[in-house]
């Protein structure tokens, strides 16, 4: 009964520092904080931190982020190394981005590849972005891409602007020899190689407009127009993006939030959040059950948000959330009670509304 009436004192005053907060009253919210935090809710020092940091005192700041990665917190480890990376302290912030990514935070992932960049450490980069992207975060594998991008354009340009082969011709061994073109064998010029360049560009440009037109994510989603659910920037409007902004300025950053593919990619993004991809099996059920239970617990869910509009039309590629067992396969909007059950469930609390998207807390021990 002590633990249930701790963890319950906990619960509501970490709510009430959200509710401070949000009022604009950064003082009171930080007692708030650290009342929750003193019962034992990492993730309430946390935000205690991001107060403490968000007024220069980066001490305390550190002071309170160090208690909250102790006690557990993902976000705790992510804002201390930043922290300590922003003090010059670069090898005390890897072990930490290195526990925050162990428990599966990409963007401590992105930082740790930043740092190991600015060293020269290029493999070492390329790996912490490879394996954030292949979590699904989508700044991460925009990082990737130059890896990939530097290299074609180079020899792009050898072919098109110097219209000499790739590859040397083969020996008579059948191997091919690094030298340079044979005298009897000069580069093309004037009519020849401007044909060679026109052909090559024109090909070039063709595959580029097949593979935007074909590919993904669809066409359509890129144009100008309304709200699409799983529209990508069709997607994005200021109902979401003011959703996300109150993320970062609430709840600060570095917290686990879930949600549909535009709601996780804007908390990562405008509300430098570590998204959880792995929720789409919470909204396909009428009610919460012991499995919802399960996989909250599992991937380290801390906040949901829920756009309300996912029940308007079905998604524009056929999938609504990211790592989506249904993908391409979702013919049908959410039903209005896949959307509403979220607000009869204990332990679940809506702190955020603004009549559009919805952003839930789960507390600890629910």
């Amino acid at each position: 009964m002590a633990d249930a009436a701790n963890a319950e004192s906990a619960s509501r005053a970490f709510r009430d520092g959200l509710r401070l907060v949000e009022q604009g009253r950064p003082d009171e919210a930080e007692r708030s904080f650290a009342s929750a935090a003193e019962h034992g809710l990492a993730d309430a020092a946390s935000n205690l931190g991001a107060l403490l940091e968000e007024r220069g005192d980066l001490e305390g700041a550190e002071t309170w982020y160090r208690r909250a990665a102790e006690g557990g917190s993902r976000s705790g480890s992510y804002n201390l190394g930043r922290v300590l990376a922003g003090a010059g302290r670069a090898d005390e912030a890897e072990s930490w981005w290195r526990r925050a990514i162990d428990a599966g935070d990409t963007e401590a992932a992105i930082l740790l590849g930043e740092l190991r960049a600015e060293r020269g450490e290029k493999v070492g980069a390329e790996r912490c972005w490879r394996w954030a992207a292949e979590a699904g975060n989508l700044e991460a594998a925009g990082r990737l891409a130059t890896f990939t991008y530097v290299p074609i354009s180079i020899i792009a340009a050898i072919a098109l602007v110097r219209a000499v082969p790739i590859l040397p011709p083969r020996d008579a061994g059948g191997r091919h020899r690094w030298v340079r073109p044979a005298p009897e064998m000069p580069a093309p010029a004037g009519r020849a190689l401007a044909v060679r360049v026109a052909a090559g560009s024109a090909l070039i440009t063709l595959l580029m407009v097949g593979a935007r037109t074909g590919g993904w994510p669809p066409v359509g989603s890129l144009l100008p127009g309304r709200y699409l659910a799983g529209g990508f920037e069709r997607s994005v409007d200021a109902y979401g993006v003011r959703a996300a902004d109150w993320e970062r300025t609430t709840l600060g950053p570095g917290n686990r939030v879930g949600g549909d593919l535009t709601s996780v990619s804007l908390a990562s993004t405008y509300g430098r959040q570590s998204p959880v991809r792995e929720v789409g099996a919470l909204f396909s059920s009428t009610a919460w059950g012991l499995a919802d239970d399960e996989l909250v617990t599992a991937v380290g869910l801390q906040y949901l948000v829920v756009d309300r509009r996912l029940g308007t039309r079905p998604p524009e590629d056929g999938s609504a959330f990211p790592d989506d067992p249904a993908a391409a396969r979702t013919a049908r909007p959410l039903g209005a009670t896949q959307l509403a059950k979220f607000d009869g469930v204990p332990g679940l609390d809506r702190l955020y509304d603004n009549g559009t998207v919805r952003v839930y807390h789960l507390t600890e021990g629910r």
